[in-house]
């Protein structure tokens, strides 16, 4: 796991995209200071919380070049009871500016976490597709 205020990453590629694995651990205020980014190269088709050790209620952003949360306040308020997925094609929010519903994202990515609690641990996988679904 991460040290506190911190993120790993990890990249999986399947036959059709990629998966960015983040490991956090918020430091003493509960918050995730050294982040880091990767490059979404694709469809963002699914996105899965894993609380771990996370405060109810935490908070998860993925900020783009223009500092625009790509999930859209998805991420907000994460209940630490059970793990989330979320697959974008169900939701509505998550629309490109012609309303379809998935855009390609092929640029740097930072995510944000908040409120985790003191040394709160958790996952986040992103999961892209070169392929629209």
């Amino acid at each position: 796991m991460a040290v506190a205020g911190s993120v790993v990453q990890s990249r999986r590629r399947s036959y059709d995209g990629i998966a960015v694995k983040i490991d956090w651990t918020a430091n003493a205020a509960g918050a995730v200071t050294e982040v880091g980014t990767f490059t979404g190269n694709g469809y963002l088709v699914e996105v899965m919380y894993e609380p771990g050790t996370a405060d109810n209620l935490y908070d998860v952003t993925l900020l783009d070049s223009g500092s625009k949360d790509v999930l859209r306040g998805l991420g907000a308020n994460q209940p630490n009871a059970a793990g989330n997925t979320y697959d974008t094609k169900y939701r509505s929010n998550i629309r490109d500016v012609d309303g379809s519903y998935f855009f390609f994202i092929n640029e740097p990515l930072t995510p944000t976490i908040a409120n985790g609690g003191n040394l709160g641990t958790g996952s986040i996988t992103f999961k892209f597709s070169r392929n629209q679904p």
